[in-house]
Formats: structure tokens, sequence, C-alpha cells
């Protein structure tokens, strides 16, 4: 998407979702882990820019403490971009 998030199913033109299950979230879990298995740094860069770009700006989603759709996924894909940065360089 223009925005750099992920659509939450084939096709979709909205962008609004940006969970663990929908969108970006999940997508940075999944460079972080490509990153750490194949140590290209295009992976590390796409997941910090996720973060930083798409992520950040839209800010907390208020709808608990999930993983899925709530505090926590932002915490958690913020320390995974993290750690990468600083314990894989």
């Amino acid at each position: 998407m223009e925005s750099g998030n992920l659509a939450s199913n084939l096709g979709e033109e909205r962008d609004s979702l940006v969970q663990w299950c929908h969108g970006a979230i999940g997508h940075i879990l999944l460079l972080v882990k490509a990153y750490e298995v194949f140590y290209d740094v295009e992976y590390l860069n796409s997941a910090e820019l996720l973060a930083h770009e798409v992520v950040w700006p839209r800010g907390l989603l208020r709808k608990g403490l999930s993983l899925c759709h709530g505090i926590s996924r932002n915490a958690y894909a913020f320390l995974a971009v993290y750690g990468a940065l600083n314990i894989f360089k």
C-alpha cells in the first residue's frame, strides 16, 4: 500500500488496520526473523522503516492488552526491531 502498511486481504484497498494479524505489525516480526535467519540487512531496514513510518505515527491501538489487537503488539514489534538493531549489528 502507499502508506507502507499491508492490506488485511488480497485486493483490499482500505489501509486502516495496523495489527498483528493485519498489516505492518506482523510484517515487522516476519522481517526481523528473516534478518536473523538470512543476515540480509535489507530485511532489517524494511522492519525499521515499517516501525518508524507506519506503526509509530498511528499510535497505540487501544482495544486492550492483547498481542493481536492491543497495546502489547506495538511494544513487541518495537522491541523486536530494537533487539535486532542492537544485538545483531
